[in-house]
């Protein structure tokens, strides 16, 4: 939707590649940085898989080495990933294909604005 009011709006304005490409660099950017937030939730599982695991559990009592246990055991089982609806993961694999997407719209709304405005 937004897309389509920038479009719109755009089209009626002589500014019209300014605003194409600062939306596309904005949005871009916003999915670097989702992206960049799911790959370090991926590391910080890491790190604390890491953790626990060199964590001498012997120095613990029988209830909290069984914690620790359950959540290395949680840990390994259900990672922790940042999801979009459960519909697809956000990681940087997806930030290609959605800048590849947002650079081809940007560049089919910048072919019929230069096409309506020589009208």
């Amino acid at each position: 939707m937004h897309f389509y009011m920038t479009t719109v709006v755009a089209l009626n304005h002589d500014s019209a590649e300014a605003i194409f490409t600062t939306r596309a660099y904005g949005s871009i950017g916003v999915i670097a940085m989702y992206a960049l937030g799911g790959e370090a939730m991926k590391s910080m599982n890491r790190d604390t898989l890491s953790f626990l695991f060199k964590y001498p559990i012997s120095k613990l009592n029988a209830a909290e080495a069984n914690q620790v246990e359950m959540l290395i055991t949680t840990l390994l089982i259900r990672k922790p990933i940042l999801k979009a609806s459960d519909i697809f993961k956000v990681e940087t694999r997806l930030f290609a294909s959605i800048t590849g997407t947002v650079v081809t719209y940007v560049l089919v709304a910048l072919q019929f604005h230069a096409k309506l405005s020589k009208h």
